[in-house]
């Protein structure tokens, strides 16, 4: 069965899921694959139905996300891992961590934390934005 690409984003008139489907064996190539929904609430359903199969081993996600195109034709990504939050986390404890050996660690959680949203705001997984 073959699809026809889109010629262009403004083709999309809905919220719809994507996901990258990983194969057990690293040498074969990922499969990516854009489902359309009529609603953003069932996409971000089957997202959240898609981890709970990987939790279960029946597949292998290499990412999962919601892609948003509204009226204004502008495009909105919703990843599954918000990654300015896991490096203000990351980047709180080691600059709090940091801090105490310089006897300040609220100094060193603060700049820690802003040193890891800033860098996990930059960072991207997964699929490309």
């Amino acid at each position: 069965m073959a699809f026809a690409p889109l010629e262009s984003s403004k083709d999309l008139t809905s919220p719809i899921a994507v996901a990258k489907l990983g194969e057990v064996q690293p040498a074969l190539m990922s499969d990516l694959i854009v489902i359309g929904f009529p609603k953003v609430e069932e996409a971000e359903q089957v997202r959240r139905e898609l981890v709970k199969i990987q939790q279960q081993h029946l597949i292998a996600l290499e990412d999962a996300c919601v892609l948003e195109h509204d009226e204004d034709g502008h495009v909105h990504l919703k990843q599954a891992i918000n990654l300015a939050a896991a490096g203000a986390a990351s980047g709180s404890f080691w600059g709090m961590l940091i801090g105490l050996l310089f006897l300040n660690p609220l100094v060193g959680l603060a700049l820690g934390a802003g040193t890891g949203a800033a860098s996990g705001a930059l960072s991207d997984i997964g699929i490309n934005d």
